[in-house]
């Protein structure tokens, strides 16, 4: 009987990724492997400088690995293209950035709203109670 397993969310296979620095090249990911199963924690730990945000960004497609070979949810998404990679981030992937990446002119509200409306979805009891996990539930005008 064959095995029914679904595909790994994340799969990462011989990663390589560097960066030039005037004359200086430095390798940040150097044959990285990592599966990633539903419902399982990671967390990426490690030093300013050793790779977690451009893994995270290999991820997302905001960056592209100089080698290897990267599949989501079992695609092979090296060939993706921005309507692609738009699609599987707005459908699949939540991004927290270490800066603020609020949209100013909105409230908190619209703001969680936002990504919703990309979806076609509108203000729901989860929202209600992300807002009170936060403690910004004050906010929400």
């Amino acid at each position: 009987m064959p095995d029914s397993q679904p595909a790994p969310l994340v799969q990462l296979s011989q990663i390589r990724k560097g960066f030039n620095d005037g004359d200086q090249y430095h390798l940040v990911l150097d044959s990285l492997e990592l599966l990633i199963h539903r419902a399982e924690t990671v967390a990426l730990t490690g030093p300013s400088g050793s790779g977690k945000s451009t893994l995270l960004n290999i991820i997302g497609g905001f960056e592209y690995p100089d080698s290897g070979q990267l599949l989501l949810q079992g695609a092979d998404c090296r060939q993706w293209h921005d309507p692609q990679w738009s699609s599987f981030r707005r459908q699949h992937l939540g991004v927290i950035f270490q800066q603020f990446n609020l949209l100013t002119p909105l409230n908190v509200r619209d703001n969680v709203l936002f990504p919703l409306s990309l979806l076609g979805q509108k203000w729901n009891d989860w929202c209600d109670y992300l807002l009170q996990k936060l403690a910004i539930s004050e906010l929400n005008s």
